[in-house]
């Protein structure tokens, strides 16, 4: 979650009219330090997420079979791409430009920007979980996952509305509104400043609505939902889903007689080839470097969000102060935010470097057509090498060579039709 209090305060705007007592030592230490996070960092990193995350989207959506892991990458760089616009509009340009924030543009433009920063936050959460998921479902459980097949839409509809409904309250937090001046004198919050000066007389600002300061709105909706949801749930189902699909993946590479199955007892039958078991071992390693990076960018962000939960007085804000220690925790946690939604496409990438061929090769638009024969094949293949624990029998008859049409057995065939139902 993107701390508004916080944004507020760096952006030089007295959101919650706190009152600070910086010398000027400290005042510049805290102006160089946001202007190298948020500005060249941030800057740097967003750019070279945006890259990535444009060409996810350019490879997976040239997919010759568009597979629901594919549609969920695609969505998942969508709402990257538009998480790290928003922060780089937010944050990056102001350090950048003078011009740009005392525009009035940058008011106008700050009501929306923040909200739509939160819906990509959000669908980038849960297009992760949905991705985890589905991998948890592809390795772990085979069987139930093709005789149970579900399209994309299933992850896609539900998140993206979630992702819009959940945030939907956030559009009406902050308001852009003028305020006069009469004559020299300045506003006792100490909100207007020389850059928000749209002539003598009058400002433009930011202000918070009445439901930004209602108290039950900012202790459960804004406090507890949003750590709820976009917070433990998401940390903790990650958690689980990828310790149970490493842990059938380090079955499967130490002993290649485990058949990954059902997600039942420990199925055995015939070794599977290296170059499947080092795929599978290879997916492990990238769901794991994945899980960690969400964890460890994800988890600063609640240092200031639970400070102004549990230590922030709405009451009195006059008299509240933001710790410099926090304000510098909140500048590092947006840069590991945009960090995370750079990195995905980059990971992905490490461990298959030759997806790119994709792009030289051009291959034909994937189509619903090529998605269902796709599944089709995949049933047929699953059904025919696979079984089921209650009848031991149909297991072994359906484990051995066939006869070819000549009456010889084709061993090959038959060891390359058992191992296809490995994604």
């Amino acid at each position: 979650m993107i701390n508004t209090t916080a944004i507020m305060e760096e952006i030089s705007i007295d959101f919650q009219a706190l009152d600070f007592q910086l010398d000027e030592r400290e005042e510049m230490n805290m102006e160089i330090i946001t202007q190298v996070i948020e500005g060249y960092l941030l800057t740097t990193i967003g750019a070279i997420g945006l890259i990535g995350n444009i060409l996810a989207i350019l490879v997976f959506t040239q997919q010759r079979v568009q597979k629901n892991f594919h549609t969920l990458m695609v969505t998942l760089a969508v709402f990257d791409i538009e998480y790290i616009l928003m922060n780089i509009a937010v944050f990056a340009l102001p350090q950048f430009s003078s011009d740009y924030k005392s525009s009035g543009v940058y008011y106008y433009l700050l009501p929306w920007i923040l909200p739509l920063a939160q819906v990509g936050l959000t669908g980038s959460i849960y297009f992760t979980m949905a991705i985890a998921l589905e991998r948890y479902f592809t390795v772990c459980h085979p069987f139930f996952r093709v005789s149970h097949s579900w399209s994309s839409r299933v992850y896609v509809i539900p998140i993206v509305s979630f992702a819009l409904l959940f945030n939907l309250p956030k559009f009406f937090e902050l308001k852009t509104v003028h305020m006069s001046i009469i004559g020299n004198s300045s506003n006792s919050t100490g909100e207007l400043t020389c850059e928000d000066l749209v002539d003598d007389n009058c400002v433009i600002t930011i202000r918070p609505t009445a439901l930004r300061l209602n108290n039950i709105y900012l202790t459960y909706y804004y406090g507890w939902f949003n750590s709820i949801l976009n917070g433990f749930i998401p940390f903790f189902t990650l958690i689980i889903l990828n310790s149970l699909t490493l842990k059938s993946l380090i079955k499967l590479s130490r002993d290649p007689s485990v058949t990954i199955g059902r997600g039942s007892r420990n199925n055995t039958g015939p070794a599977h080839p290296p170059g499947a078991r080092r795929k599978e071992i290879t997916l492990a390693k990238v769901s794991l470097v994945i899980v960690f990076v969400f964890i460890f960018c994800h988890a600063l962000k609640w240092i200031p969000n639970l400070y102004e939960l549990l230590l922030v007085d709405t009451t009195n804000l006059p008299n509240l102060k933001w710790p410099n220690l926090v304000e510098v925790f909140t500048n590092i946690s947006h840069l590991f935010l945009v960090f995370n939604s750079s990195v995905n496409f980059y990971i992905y990438y490490a461990k298959h470097p030759s997806i790119l061929k994709v792009l030289r090769c051009c291959p034909k638009a994937p189509t619903h057509m090529d998605e269902a024969s796709n599944n089709q094949h995949t049933n047929q293949t699953i059904q025919s090498t696979t079984y089921f624990p209650t009848n031991e029998s149909l297991e072994m008859t359906s484990l051995q060579p066939q006869p070819g049409r000549n009456g010889s057995i084709d061993h090959t065939k038959a060891a390359r039709e058992r191992h296809q139902h490995f994604p």
